[in-house]
């Protein structure tokens, strides 16, 4: 199950080299994601045409003041850096050098010192990082933590943890490390003022099937909880259930926004009933995979996240998707935040230019743009005076940090050039086979709320089955982004449509499909006739079938004067049973045909009435009603 979503905007050229000899063949695939961040990425201190990439992670910062630029795509034959710190790492190593030279770092310590990256998740002198293991994961989490790392996560063959910023030059002596880079990762829920109780007609589902979540754990994967410290107020004000249990809270406060409490308050609006954990995502990759999994230990039949990590594979399933896959197949009813922004990449086969560029690796054959006859080495973006754009370069062979060896077999670089496509300015945005994009507004929250609904009303209904139901009775919506015609059925822009949770609930059969009308029955010699009812809807388009048992305690048999019931007996007793078969909305009588044991009850009429257990169970025998009931004998 791939959480990524490749997003980009009109990249450009395009460089390819392999890691060894010989190049790169023709059929790797490439794909290029970008998304715009006009109020988080901030273009620092440049010159009104200049550029900065980061080239120790997937996502290359590129701002531009009022620049229309192109960006490159190649391949050479020289081998990748032997550098097992990216240079995202080094950069801010740097940074923090400089940083303790000042008067500012005397007075304010670590904890004053902030990175021109803004991805970068920095507090009290540690940097989040993600590491992947040449071996034995455990022994690299050892060694990384002689070297000062805390928190550390391990989860394949990741670990995960927050690293001293000095420590960052050490990395390249352990040889249970195959490369470190900067976690990057952000949110995706943003500022919302929901409705979509009513628009999702959530309220008519609880009131028409009498469900509110109630038994169901509902999880969920943020920045953070409660760092901004209106959690009390929430539960208070009913915004938030009351005994949430927090797993794990980001371990600094600094930048955090609580979009986790925002998800959760969404969760409560749909499903009040339900129970709610947290664990936080922002603590690397492998802490967010085994955070999943802790959810899920803790209880979580539904699990919900908004987060985004540049490093997830596009091609590939990484650690948190395998992750996500381990509990589903628990039955447990997964929803990610997936991005609105399909459309703004760019995907191909890397085509050969036959141009070559050195830019001190040796020569790199230039990618082709044009799919047609011509030839076309740069592709144009533009980017609005002040704002920036992040983008994600990644090709279809395998990421070490999942696979584990021997990884990808190739390197390609991204290269900025000037608008004329003359002049080359870019780096190497990605030299480790460690690229990628992935991951959306509170849809996610909002349809984990449903999925709720769902589990309480049936809990062995199914994660596919839930998907499938929310999507089949979705309001059809058309793509704006293509004005003038309809879009019919699933569209870029609007998925499958507006959940609708009523008609969603309506094709849910309860787990139990047939309730007893009244508790009590009148047994002759041979069976016991009980009015029942099947809860299904015509729209469900199935019979009710369930097996229907009247169970008394063994004290009663023995009142009976059997003597064959031994004294030490406890278990209650099979006294009656049928199997019920009824239309959906029918109500009629079955008969349960007395046991053996249940005949000698009734006719020794010993006691005349007595109360007992009639218990209703889903016909593959996994669940039961247990229901009391009134039983007199005539």
């Amino acid at each position: 199950m791939q959480r990524s979503i490749s997003i980009s905007a009109p990249i450009p050229l395009i460089s390819n080299r392999p890691a060894s000899p010989p190049r790169l063949v023709p059929e790797v695939r490439l794909k290029v994601a970008s998304i715009a961040w006009a109020a988080v990425l901030i273009a620092v201190g440049l010159d009104p045409t200049a550029a900065t990439a980061d080239d120790g992670h997937a996502a290359a910062v590129i701002a531009l003041r009022g620049a229309t630029d192109a960006l490159a795509i190649g391949t050479s034959t020289k081998g990748r850096a032997g550098s097992k710190a990216g240079s995202g790492l080094y950069a801010l190593h740097g940074e923090y050098q400089t940083y303790l030279e000042t008067s500012d770092a005397y007075v304010r310590g670590p904890s004053g010192f902030t990175s021109r990256n803004p991805l970068a998740r920095i507090a009290e002198g540690y940097v989040v990082v993600d590491t992947a293991a040449e071996g034995d994961p455990k022994a690299l989490a050892s060694d990384l933590e002689a070297l000062g790392l805390e928190d550390p996560a391990v989860f394949g063959h990741m670990v995960s943890g927050r690293l001293p910023i000095p420590a960052i030059p050490a990395l390249e002596n352990l040889a249970s490390l195959r490369f470190a880079r900067p976690a990057y990762a952000r949110t995706l829920l943003g500022s919302v003022t929901s409705q979509g109780d009513v628009a999702m007609r959530a309220d008519i589902a609880r009131s028409t099937f009498g469900v509110d979540g109630t038994g169901v754990t509902v999880g969920t994967l943020s920045d953070s909880f409660d760092c901004l410290g209106g959690a009390v107020t929430g539960v208070a004000s009913g915004d938030l259930p009351a005994g949430i249990v927090v797993l794990e809270e980001i371990r600094d406060c600094q930048g955090a926004t609580d979009e986790g409490r925002g998800m959760m308050e969404i969760i409560h609006d749909i499903a009040p009933g339900a129970s709610q954990a947290f664990h936080t995502a922002f603590e690397g990759q492998a802490s967010f995979a085994q955070g999943i999994i802790d959810l899920a230990n803790a209880g979580a039949k539904v699990i919900t996240d908004d987060i985004l990590y540049f490093a997830e594979p596009m091609f590939q399933d990484g650690i948190i998707a395998q992750a996500v896959d381990q509990v589903k197949a628990r039955g447990i009813s997964y929803f990610s935040a997936a991005g609105n922004d399909g459309r703004q990449s760019y995907e191909s086969p890397f085509r050969g230019s036959g141009q070559f560029i050195d830019l001190g690796a040796g020569g790199e054959e230039l990618h082709d743009f044009d799919a047609g006859p011509g030839v076309d080495i740069c592709q144009r973006i533009t980017i609005p005076a002040g704002q920036s754009v992040t983008v994600a370069f990644q090709w279809d062979q395998p990421f070490f940090s999942v696979s584990g060896m021997p990884g990808s077999n190739s390197d390609l670089d991204i290269l900025l050039t000037d608008a004329a496509c003359t002049r080359f300015r870019g780096v190497d945005p990605e030299a480790d086979g460690f690229p990628n994009f992935s991951g959306t507004s509170a849809a996610a929250p909002h349809a984990a709320g449903i999925a709720a609904l769902i589990t309480e009303r049936n809990p062995s209904f199914g994660a596919d089955n839930i998907y499938s139901v929310l999507k089949s009775t979705a309001i059809d919506m058309d793509d704006p982004a293509t004005p003038g015609i309809f879009d019919t059925g699933f569209d870029p822009g609007t998925g499958h449509g507006l959940v609708q949770a009523d008609a969603a609930l309506d094709r849910v059969p309860p787990l139990v499909e047939i309730r007893p009308v009244a508790p009590r029955t009148i047994c002759g010699p041979n069976a016991c006739p009980v009015l029942l009812n099947c809860q299904l809807t015509t729209s469900t388009g199935t019979l009710c079938t369930n097996q229907i048992g009247i169970f008394v305690p063994a004290r009663i048999l023995r009142r009976a004067r059997d003597a064959t019931e031994p004294a030490t007996q406890q278990r209650p007793i099979r006294f009656a049973s049928a199997r019920a078969s009824l239309q959906p909305g029918e109500t009629r009588g079955v008969r349960l045909q007395l046991t053996p044991r249940g005949k000698r009850i009734v006719r020794q009429r010993n006691p005349r009435r007595f109360r007992a257990r009639l218990m209703i169970t889903s016909m593959n025998g996994a669940s039961v009603t247990n229901i009391p009931i009134m039983i007199r004998i005539r």
